[in-house]
């Protein structure tokens, strides 16, 4: 079996059936090199009636090397060691250089490199080498048994675990340890673990993995600071708070290690909700809403009481329907004396809308806060070369805000906002009632009439239409399609090149290709007629 079965799973298993067939017949004496040979365990699994007679076992002679608590490990588990440099670690059965060197490079990732080993060999010689040099000796077999010794010198380690990372905090909290942190409560370090958390927050945002993995660890030191003052104050420690999160997950994970099922992220939300809520006692979804905390961002509680009313069934998935609701609440916020309770209404139906859209309402908005930052530093930039420095009139500095919003590539269905938004809504309004009338409408004549009906000058919205018209102008020139909502589509056409007749004379022409520029009216302006 052991020269035919690679899978030592596999060989322990085929080993334990063939002692079985023949203890059917007779009493069965089975040799072993080690009473721990996982054949010997694969019997015990099958509840075998057995006597053990155990004898040395093959590591003895590294036994008397041994200081403290002591890891036993058999080198063909490598791939789940669980190690620390505060422990020794003995592996056996080291039974080739293959296996040793996956071995090593495993012990390297917990011991420093340097760290001195003794290894007994097959013929029962005792070797002594750094770690590095594990898979370069000679005579491997599976009596070969290494003895990594602890390193409990935090000076001398290379990497660390979480073991170290709990040693070290309570060093530092410790008798003799740091004032500082001695000094430490839990409200002292609120504002401490708010920060590490955004700067994490910060690392993903920008893609910066090696910023990322750094935050992480600023944030873990943050809970186990946490734990050691819990622990000294007789509160709770680090393992009570390994012990909830892992027992939390197994009791909201009921479709993984319970009989529920769920087939998609969906179903699974629902499924942690409603465990949630039996876990806590909780008959309403009133309840629910209640405990989300109000010391969170109030963006982002906003965010979860939608979150958690969605799954109650009572908001509506129509975006279109929840984008009219929050434009008639900021309208509603512009002529009301109570603007901070319409406007608070407004940016939860926003809210509600990002959740339709799958999009996180504090992501996006700081986002916008980039780029109205990054758009704010290239209007200075503009306005100082024209030789006005902040703070400018005001009608300067918005027509120059105006081009730096709107960009030499921006999407006008994305970027016009404010006046110019107005201005827009009634160049298409004054459009269709001038369609109705069979009126033309010169440009002059548009200019006054958005003047009229907003608080602008003639200069003002003068300045608003040819900032519209020289955005379309661009992006088309840059091959972009111009979508206004409700509205049309401007977009260039293009003809490819063909042969033609004159018509004066019907003689053959050669027409060049060209582009121009078209509009498609929209089913909502279409409607109007």
């Amino acid at each position: 079996l052991y020269e035919c079965i690679e899978d030592f799973d596999e060989h322990a298993r085929r080993a334990a059936e063939r002692v079985m067939e023949a203890a059917q017949s007779s009493d069965v004496v089975y040799a072993v090199y080690d009473v721990r040979d996982r054949s010997v365990c694969a019997l015990n699994a099958l509840g075998v009636r057995m006597e053990v007679i155990a004898g040395p076992s093959v590591e003895g002679a590294l036994l008397a090397h041994l200081d403290g608590a002591t890891r036993m490990l058999e080198a063909s588990d490598w791939e789940s060691f669980r190690l620390s440099a505060m422990d020794n670690a003995l592996v056996r059965e080291l039974n080739s250089r293959e296996l040793a060197s996956e071995v090593k490079l495993k012990l390297m990732e917990c011991y420093p490199d340097e760290t001195r080993c003794l290894v007994l060999m097959g013929d029962g010689s005792v070797a002594r080498a750094p770690l590095y040099d594990l898979d370069r000796l000679k005579g491997y077999d599976h009596r070969c048994c290494a003895l990594i010794p602890a390193q409990r010198d935090l000076m001398q380690l290379e990497r660390f675990g979480f073991d170290e990372l709990v040693q070290i905090m309570r060093i530092l909290q410790g008798p003799g340890g740091c004032p500082w942190d001695r000094e430490q409560t839990h409200e002292s370090l609120r504002t401490c673990m708010l920060e590490e958390t955004y700067e994490a927050i910060d690392a993903i945002n920008q893609g910066d993995m090696d910023h990322l993995y750094d935050e992480l660890g600023d944030i873990l030191m943050q809970v186990v600071m946490q734990a050691e003052i819990g622990r000294r104050h007789g509160e709770f420690d680090i393992s009570d708070s390994i012990t909830a999160i892992c027992d939390k997950m197994i009791q909201r994970h009921t479709h993984i290690f319970g009989a529920d099922s769920a087939g998609d992220a969906e179903e699974v939300l629902d499924l942690w909700t409603r465990n949630k809520m039996k876990e806590r006692g909780q008959e309403t979804y009133a309840e629910v809403l209640r405990e989300v905390g109000h010391s969170l961002p109030a963006l982002l509680r906003g965010r979860k009481l939608i979150d958690k009313a969605a799954r109650a069934g009572v908001m509506q998935a129509d975006a279109q329907a929840i984008a009219r609701d929050a434009a008639e609440r900021i309208g509603l916020a512009a002529g009301s004396d109570d603007a901070e309770r319409a406007l608070g209404e407004a940016i939860l139906m926003l809210c509600a809308l990002a959740r339709v859209k799958k999009v996180d309402p504090e992501i996006a908005l700081n986002e916008a806060a980039d780029r109205f930052v990054a758009r704010f530093a290239k209007l200075e930039e503009a306005l100082g070369k024209q030789g006005t420095p902040l703070p400018a009139p005001e009608a300067r500095a918005e027509e120059y805000w105006d081009r730096v919003k709107l960009g030499k590539n921006a999407s006008i269905r994305q970027e016009l906002a404010g006046k110019q938004r107005i201005c827009f809504s009634l160049c298409i309004k004054m459009i269709r009632h001038r369609l109705e009338e069979a009126f033309t409408m010169n440009k002059a004549a548009m200019i006054a009439k958005i003047a009229e009906k907003t608080d602008l000058t003639k200069k003002q919205a003068e300045a608003a239409l040819n900032a519209f018209t020289d955005s379309v102008i661009e992006a088309l020139k840059e091959g972009d399609k111009v979508q206004m909502m409700g509205f049309g589509t401007f977009e260039v056409k293009e003809r490819a090149a063909r042969t033609g007749r004159k018509p004066s004379t019907g003689e053959t022409i050669e027409i060049p290709a060209k582009k121009s520029p078209v509009f498609k009216a929209g089913k909502g302006f279409k409607d109007q007629f």
